[in-house]
């Protein structure tokens, strides 16, 4: 598992726009493969700061979320240019033992499962 968190200071009065960009973001991400959370957060002394915080099953997840269209078009192409700073900073949870070594377990099954699927692909090629 990963975490994401971003944090955007606007340029002065750009809160607005952002935020309207960031909704039509919500709805697409949370139905993206490996998106677990997602949740955008408005500053409330500040109306011109954000924080994302984002959760994915792992790293490949969060790659494929930064390749979409609407990615580019929402955030690299539209609130981006609209910043004055961009901050972002990646975590690992922090678990138990056993929740550690089950979360590995997954991730392993799951390589496992997509190395076979290409396999497979390849070989109907």
């Amino acid at each position: 598992m990963i975490v994401l968190t971003a944090n955007y200071q606007c340029k002065p009065g750009m809160g607005d726009a952002v935020e309207k960009a960031l909704l039509e973001m919500m709805p697409l991400v949370k139905e993206e493969k490996g998106c677990l959370y997602y949740l955008v957060n408005r500053g409330k002394d500040d109306p011109d700061s954000f924080l994302l915080f984002e959760q994915y099953e792992d790293e490949e997840a969060l790659a494929k979320h930064s390749e979409t269209s609407y990615f580019k078009r929402l955030v690299l192409d539209t609130v981006i240019p609209m910043l004055e700073k961009r901050q972002r900073t990646l975590y690992t949870p922090v678990l138990p033992e056993a929740e550690a070594e089950a979360e590995a377990e997954a991730e392993a099954e799951a390589e496992a499962e997509a190395e076979a699927e290409a396999e497979a692909e390849a070989d109907h090629s």
